[in-house]
């Protein structure tokens, strides 16, 4: 299975201009947001600002500036921009909210919050309006951001506020125009009151990261399960409305010895002003984060990123990218890699996937398994920006451009990264397009095989795995069939009903086989062939089924059938097995089930979960659903010899995923013994049909293990005695009877090897479906010891197929009844094997090799390794012979187009060497066993004939003969060239 992540194309979006100080000027960038009702959105837009130059809005997807601010050339940006898209309502035009921080030097101390506001479709010479207010604090700004003020009286206020902290912990809210300073807190002395902190924590408080986190994003990840939490924002007096609408300030602080995480809920201050009340922060949790030792922290600058949906906060400190899982009780790490390389800045994808830049590449890292999905140098991709000469200082020298990722756009699957003097957007691959939000897929431990963090891993771009769909035929309804009638008629259902209460379920068949148009046996009979019923009896009533044409459905008829078979099961009926966590009861079950009905059922494809629960609906009406796998279930415990699940996965042409992984659950119960070691390849599975499938597992049910084909249990008879028991001849009598139809039931199933056969058929049928359905069906379904149990069996199916062993070695071929393979088993096996691996899991390693010591992942990894590698040279070994006797062939093909006979066919001189016909092929005599070069055949006709004119032949002549068998060349002939 190739990677599904991929970075499929770097292109750049726009050239961004220098600073004016080119020794102290900077380069920020940040997202563009949008307000609409009230809901923040981030748009596909980026805001850069440039240190003397201005703030510049470009779009990702289109590649062009949408907006120009200029600037004074002495002005210099503290933060990057924020910038907000308020869209248009019915009372304000759309309008544009761009807002920094600014200061007059690169030593100022003084601090200035610059607003921008333009009318987004109108060209107005007013047009952007500038409005700048000075900080009466003069510690440095580090966050800017935008609180939406929800609008419940739908007036024609202000429709957000403005946020602006300081390192300090110095909060200020304005509003929109900075026209009012609303409110200050003072976020070290509130989280000191609420946590009981000394005087020291509160000067320790210096802010490293903040970020504004919506209410609904945190419930699912940040946030889960702390209805605590969620509970105090619900303060009285507040409007209902604004419980709802509460914002989240997440900031990050570090002092000498620890980081600490504080959450701040931040009420949206209403237009309606109906409460009175100010949207002060207040005070919900703090968090410290426990530190890596391995990890010196002092006098690095450290930079984090969080991924609130998730719960997860990602951190980055000398190139080790640490994972905290914020989502329980208190913060832990959850997993830590060491890069090795020299990572700048990191921006999430998804819960476990982070996009990473550095000086080299960028790179796609697995934080759940620690490996590298995707990788792409930037030199490549870029060669022309070192060669620039724009604003190039003269006899300075070029350092490598850092790339800083700027955030991630989910909608177009783009990252917006600022390198040099260019703003570049990365196109991700490998999302899934079935929502409107495309979202990355969970990662899989087979996508991280070989690709660990610190191994060497060219950039390269994978093949992508693409499987088409597969897609069953569409049923045809009853009106479709004009001979069909839709449903039985009053007398044939009273019949079918009396018949059935009576028990009589040939007779059954025989009217309903003749309703639903199909012969039987005991149709048109001789008069021979009656004389020969009346004197020996009526044999099995049996259906003929035409092999050539397909069934009509009669879909009422069915529906009447499936009605009287099946029924509700009660509570406490079904298959218990020994793992509590994947025991389920079906929700139906099986009353009778006549051979040729069911038969029929299986081949026109009606026998499935919507349908009997259809057909139950009509007499019984209930809620209760049919799952898909109960009807497998239902089957099972009808027939525990699994006889009627081999008739369904033979027969039904379009089973669902989940009956086909039931069907391999209830063989795998059958054939499994608690007390079974690791298989080995000793076990023969050559034995049986291969027109639709591979050899199947005749031995697992008839070898000399104690998996048996059958549940047989093989009793004496003995039981408790009681005071009034039979003779000791009539108990040994009965005894005896029992015994030997226990044994003829034995022979009798190990004759028929029903389950390696339903194996085969089970697994033919799952390579119908795409790997990612089977991977999660498998880890649904299936228990760990189950999985590791089906390893086990796709190990031994390929070994005992024979792809495991050379050309040339002993295997199942020296035995004169083994068929001949089907081709195709490999890539059955593969899949399968493949999908069972992902299924399980490293947490199903771990677990299994704990639970049970059968499932140790020890020696199977080894095991299934070394297995791999064997098929795979032998797979390469067959190629290469197939290439070899493709030649042999079309030089014979060539030889008999020329007019030469074939190579003489003499008896067989002995069984090794023999074929199907007893016969070998052997050369004529005096002639070269060696290909000629080229495969060049001389044809015969130019031997022994010469033409005379146009078209007249004649015969050569002995002396002619000589005289061209003089000039001839050998086929392999070497001439000595002097110079």
């Amino acid at each position: 299975m190739a990677s599904r992540t991929s970075i499929d194309a770097v292109y750049t979006i726009a050239n961004i201009p220098r600073p004016i100080d080119q020794t102290n000027g900077r380069i920020l960038a940040a997202t563009v947001h949008s307000l609409s009702n009230s809901k923040k959105r981030k748009r596909s837009q980026v805001a850069v600002s440039i240190d003397g130059e201005g703030v510049n809005i470009y779009s990702v997807k289109t590649r062009r500036t949408l907006s120009s601010y200029p600037v004074p050339p002495h002005t210099y940006f503290v933060t990057p921009p924020c910038s907000l898209q308020q869209e248009a309502s019915q009372d304000r035009p759309a309008c544009r909210f761009t807002y920094s921080a600014t200061k007059t030097s690169s030593t100022d101390s003084k601090t200035h919050i610059l607003c921008l506001e333009e009318q987004v479709h109108q060209a107005d010479p007013a047009n952007p309006k500038r409005i700048e207010k000075s900080l009466s604090a003069s510690s440095s700004v580090v966050w800017i951001d935008t609180l939406p003020a929800y609008n419940i009286a739908q007036s024609q206020s202000a429709n957000h506020d403005v946020l602006v902290l300081q390192e300090e912990g110095l909060l200020t809210s304005f509003s929109e125009r900075l026209e009012e300073e609303l409110w200050t807190s003072d976020l070290g002395l509130t989280s000191s009151l609420a946590e009981d902190l000394t005087s020291a924590g509160k000067k320790g408080f210096h802010i490293r990261h903040a970020e504004l986190v919506d209410l609904d994003t945190a419930k699912q990840g940040l946030l889960r399960g702390r209805e605590d939490v969620l509970a105090s924002l619900s303060a009285p007096g507040v409007v209902p409305e604004l419980h709802t609408q509460s914002e989240l300030l997440v900031v990050i602080t570090k002092d000498a010895e620890v980081s600490r995480v504080h959450i701040f809920g931040l009420r949206s201050r209403t237009s309606s002003r109906s409460t009175g009340q100010r949207a002060q922060p207040q005070h919900l949790l703090t968090w410290e984060l426990p530190a890596i030792a391995s990890i010196a922290s002092s006098d690095v600058t450290t930079s984090y990123s969080l991924n609130a949906g998730s719960g997860t906060l990602y951190q980055l400190i000398n190139g080790t990218i640490v994972s905290y899982d914020l989502s329980g009780i208190s913060p832990r790490i959850a997993n830590s890699l060491n890069t090795e390389q020299n990572v700048q800045s990191i921006v999430p994808l998804s819960s476990a996937l982070l996009l990473a830049s550095s000086i080299q590449n960028y790179t796609i890292y697995d934080t759940k398994y620690g490996s590298i999905q995707a990788t792409a140098p930037i030199s490549e991709l870029h060669p022309t920006e070192n060669s620039s000469k724009k604003r190039r200082i003269s006899g300075s020298q070029t350092r490598p451009p850092s790339a800083h990722l700027i955030g991630y756009f989910a909608k177009s699957g783009i990252a917006a990264v600022l390198l040099g003097q260019n703003l570049i957007a990365v196109q991700v691959g490998g999302r899934s397009s079935n929502y409107k939000r495309r979202k990355f897929a969970e990662p899989l431990l087979i996508d991280s095989i070989g690709k660990a963090v610190g191994s060497s891993l060219e950039p390269q771009r994978y093949s992508k795995f693409d499987l088409p769909a597969v897609l069953g035929k569409c049923l045809k309804d009853n009106a479709t069939h004009p001979k069909q009638y839709h449903k039985l008629s009053e007398d044939t259902l009273a019949s079918l009903d009396e018949l059935l209460a009576k028990g009589d379920l040939r007779s059954f068949e025989r009217i309903f086989a003749a309703e639903v148009k199909i012969k039987t046996n005991l149709d048109n009979l001789s008069n021979k062939r009656m004389k020969h019923i009346a004197k020996h009896g009526e044999p099995d009533l049996e259906w003929i089924f035409p092999a050539d044409k397909k069934l009509p459905l009669f879909r009422e008829k069915a529906l009447y059938a499936l009605s009287r078979v099946f029924s509700w099961t009660p509570a406490t009926a079904g298959i218990s097995t020994s793992d509590e966590a994947h025991k389920r009861v079906p929700t139906i079950s099986v009353k009778f089930l006549p051979p040729n009905l069911f038969q029929w059922l299986t081949i026109t494809g009606q026998l499935t979960a919507e349908l009997i629960q259809q057909a139950l609906q009509a007499s019984s009406p209930t809620e209760i659903p049919v799952a898909r796998g109960d009807v497998v279930l239902a089957l099972a415990n009808f027939d525990p010899s699994l006889a009627h699940l081999h008739t369904l996965l033979t027969y039904y042409p379009r089973l669902e995923i989940e009956e086909v992984v039931n069907a391999i659950k209830l063989i795998i119960l059958s054939l499994d013994d608690a007390t079974l070691p690791q298989p080995e390849p000793v076990i023969s599975m050559t034995d049986g049909d291969f027109s639709n499938g591979y050899a199947p597992i005749n031995t697992l049910a008839n070898g000399d293990r104690q998996i048996t084909n059958g549940d047989v249990p093989m009793t004496n008879g003995d039981g408790p005695e009681s005071a009034d028991e039979d003779p000791e001849d009539t108990l040994a009598d009965a005894a005896m009877e029992d015994v030997e139809d226990e044994l003829d039931r034995a022979i009798d199933t190990l004759e028929k090897p029903i389950r390696g056969d339903s194996l085969r058929q089970a697994i033919t049928k799952l390579d119908s479906f795409a790997p990612n359905i089977i991977t999660s069906t498998l880890r649904q379904q299936l228990s760990h010891h189950e999985i590791v149990f089906f390893i086990h069996i796709l190990r031994i199916e390929l070994a005992d197929g024979g792809w495991t062993t050379r050309y040339l070695d002993d295997g199942p071929d020296d035995n004169e009844d083994v068929d001949e393979f089907w081709d195709r088993a490999i890539g059955v096996i593969a899949k399968a094997l493949s999908c069972a691996v992902d299924a399980l899991g490293m947490a199903g390693w771990l677990l299994s090799s704990a639970a049970d010591p059968m499932d140790a992942v020890d020696k199977l990894l080894d095991s299934l390794r070394a297995e791999i590698s064997a098929t795979l040279e032998g797979v390469h070994e067959a190629t290469f012979l197939t290439g070899v006797l493709s030649e042999f062939i079309r030089y014979q093909t060539k030889r008999v187009n020329a007019g030469y006979k074939p190579y003489a066919v003499v008896p067989n001189a002995g069984r090794r060497n023999a074929n199907k016909s007893g016969r070998v092929w052997r050369h004529e005599s005096g002639e070269d066993k060696v290909l000629p070069i080229g495969l060049k055949v001389v044809p015969k006709s130019l031997e022994e004939t010469v033409k005379i004119g146009s078209k007249a032949q004649r015969k050569i002549t002995k002396r002619e003969e000589g005289i061209k068998r003089s000039k001839m060349v050998g086929i392999y002939s070497f001439e000595q060239i002097r110079f």
